[in-house]
């Protein structure tokens, strides 16, 4: 994700941090047992647990803050499997949290 001259890339705060944690609990709740627990801390079982929801039509279409805490957990995953990193975006509509690949430093002599 670039940044255009519109938008404001900033670090998370701890009351972002608080709205993750928050949509994080929405889809944790359907973590039945001690297994599907165990598993949900890898990528491939966040993963696999949106694609039960969703496959259960647990949320209707309406509900887009339940949809979007799915979003929080498909980036929590991309975040463990890609070394992405969580940020806030602010642009026209909003302040968002959003995922990123982060900077890196570059290679001045090589």
């Amino acid at each position: 994700m670039t940044s255009r001259p519109d938008q404001k890339v900033t670090r998370l705060t701890d009351d972002d941090q608080k709205r993750l944690v928050d949509q994080r609990a929405v889809v944790e709740r359907f973590l039945a047992d001690d297994a599907s627990r165990q598993k949900y801390k890898t990528a491939s079982g966040k993963l696999g647990t949106i694609d039960g929801i969703l496959r259960a039509r647990a949320f209707r279409a309406h509900q887009t803050c339940e949809l979007q805490c799915l979003g929080v957990v498909l980036g929590d995953a991309f975040v463990q499997e890609l070394k992405m990193e969580w940020v806030m975006v602010e642009d026209e509509n909003g302040r968002d949290p959003a995922v990123r690949l982060p900077a890196r430093a570059s290679c001045s002599s090589r």
